[in-house]
């Protein structure tokens, strides 16, 4: 699989401690690694960079992880992008060799982000669209809370909706290659110039996967069980016998088999 790997990075002085070095070096086995930070860096360290093999951005130190995850994005360029078939963003919050370097408050801010990523995952598989809508409005407020501009704000909900992505991927890898490309999402939210009409547009977006997840999951159960019945017609097939096997009640069972008991 043909991985990128954008890695966010800041330091005041410019330097890039051990604990870096030996995050970036062990991710670069995954994918081709694109080091990012906010600053610039020492002489030595940028010809660390170099030697590793990771391509370098150094850059203003304004926007956070959000605004370098941008401006790598824009710099690699949406051809570029679609020669991966994965993306993943790391910042120094999702390195265990930096414990206590990242201050407590962005730290916890990092945090919150990853578990509204996490509960929107829960919501999706669950076909909860209450408990999507909420997470995306939290999304949202906390994205004011933080000072973000509309661009921080995009990217934001863009690195989010990626972090959801790679977590349905152990669910479904169908859904994964559909829905995954985040150049076609970044393209059509660029268009959006207001928080409510992006956050909208993951609503809509998130609730359409949540219903195809869910008719893919049922569709399963139903396969399972039309094999499972032909090929133990002879034996006492009953739907409480039926409910026990597959773990579900025997109402849920009618609903779910009406369509080829008809």
């Amino acid at each position: 699989m043909k991985r990128l790997v954008i890695y966010f990075h800041y330091d005041p002085a410019g330097c890039i401690d051990t604990p870096c070095r030996i995050a970036v070096q062990a991710v670069q086995k995954y994918g081709r690694v694109v080091f990012v930070t906010n600053g610039t860096l020492a002489p030595a360290d940028r010809v660390w960079v170099r030697q590793s093999g990771a391509g370098r951005i150094e850059r203003e130190n304004v926007g956070f992880d959000v605004g370098a995850y941008r401006e790598a994005l824009l710099t690699l360029g949406r051809e570029k992008l679609a020669e991966y078939e994965e993306i993943v963003l790391i910042d120094e919050v999702g390195n265990p060799y930096a414990q206590g370097k990242i201050s407590n408050a962005n730290q916890r801010e990092q945090l919150d982000y990853r578990k509204i990523a996490e509960g929107l995952c829960v919501a999706v598989c669950g076909n909860d669209l209450t408990g999507i809508s909420s997470l995306l409005e939290n999304l949202g407020n906390k994205c004011v809370e933080s000072g973000y501009d509309l661009e921080q704000i995009r990217i934001r909900y863009v690195s989010t909706y990626v972090s959801v992505m790679y977590l349905l991927k152990i669910q479904s890898e169908e859904i994964f290659k559909q829905e995954g490309m985040v150049d076609v999402v970044i393209l059509q939210i660029s268009r959006l110039s207001h928080l409510q009409s992006i956050n909208s547009f993951f609503l809509d977006k998130l609730s359409q996967i949540a219903q195809k997840l869910n008719s893919n999951q049922q569709g399963n159960v139903i396969r399972k069980m039309k094999e499972y019945i032909e090929a133990n017609y002879n034996s006492d097939l009953t739907l409480k016998n039926l409910s026990k096997i597959f773990h579900y009640n025997v109402a849920y069972l009618v609903k779910l088999l009406s369509p080829i008991l008809v």
